[in-house]
C-alpha cells in the first residue's frame, strides 16, 4: 500500500471495472497490477478508499451497490459486499477500522468494519 497508487479506469468507454495498481518512485510511476471490481466504478474517482493500516483498499461500485475490499499488497479481490443504491463517496478511518460508504440512489451512509463483522445503515 506504501507507495502505490490506485486509479479506476475503463476499456473502451464502459463503466470502470477495474482498478490500475501504480508504484510510485522519486524516478515516477509504473503500472504494476490491475484488478478487476464491481460494475460501474464510482462517478469523479471518488469511490476509492485506503485503509493504511490493514493494506485495504475500497471501492465503491456504483452500477452493481457492492464495494470491492482488495488486498493492497496482494493486488487480489478479497471480498465484495452489498451496501446501498448507487454507492459513491468512501471514506475510511484508520484509527477505528470504519468504513463509511455514502449511498446516492437512497441517501444512506453504510457503516462496515474493515473486518467486516459489522454493518450499519443511517438516513
Amino acid at each position: 500500500v506504501r507507495h502505490r497508487l490506485y486509479a479506476l479506469i475503463s476499456v473502451s468507454g464502459s463503466n470502470p471495472d477495474r482498478v490500475a495498481v501504480y508504484s510510485l518512485a522519486s524516478s515516477g510511476a509504473s503500472r504494476i497490477g490491475t484488478v478487476m471490481v464491481g460494475a460501474g466504478g464510482a462517478q469523479g474517482g471518488t469511490g476509492i478508499a485506503v485503509n493504511p493500516t490493514t493494506g485495504h483498499v475500497f471501492v465503491a461500485n456504483s452500477a452493481d451497490g457492492t464495494v470491492t475490499v482488495i488486498d493492497g499488497p496482494g493486488m487480489a479481490v478479497l471480498n465484495t459486499v452489498t451496501v446501498g443504491d448507487a454507492p459513491g463517496m468512501i471514506g475510511v478511518n484508520p484509527s477505528t477500522g470504519r468504513v463509511y460508504v455514502g449511498n446516492r440512489g437512497d441517501n444512506t451512509v453504510q457503516v462496515l468494519q474493515d473486518s467486516f463483522t459489522r454493518r450499519r445503515t443511517r438516513r
